[in-house]
């Protein structure tokens, strides 16, 4: 694990002391978006609440926020599963096709010799 940092992040105004290995550029974006997300949520209530229940209101938000990007992330795997077996078959019969052209390829070759051996009046087995 990586060296503990101490910083302030501030909140909706309010200062918090915190502790993390993240660089304090990632730890500023973080303070940025969680501010951003309760100047939001003010702008659609109209209110102004206790910072207990701003950070309560923030956390069901973000909390929102994360289960529906993990659904969306849950979904997502499954559909590149989904594509990666479809690729997979379709590669095995892409393969087979190319094998079954050479082979076609091949007999056709032979039989252009066989034609050519003919109409110079040779014979061919």
């Amino acid at each position: 694990m990586g060296e503990l940092k101490k910083y302030t992040i501030t909140l909706n105004g309010s200062k918090y002391p915190i502790t993390a290995e993240d660089s304090e550029e990632y730890i500023r974006k973080i303070e940025f978006y969680l501010n951003s997300r309760i100047e939001k949520s003010k702008d659609k209530s109209g209110m102004l609440y206790s910072d207990a229940i701003t950070l309560a209101i923030l956390s069901i938000d973000v909390a929102d926020t994360l289960f529906k990007t993990q659904e969306q992330l849950s979904s997502l795997k499954a559909d590149s599963k989904q594509l990666i077996e479809q690729f997979d078959k379709l590669s095995g019969e892409y393969d087979s096709a190319m094998s079954e052209i050479k082979s076609l390829e091949d007999q056709i070759a032979k039989l252009r010799e066989k034609i050519i051996i003919l109409k110079m009046g040779g014979k061919v087995d």
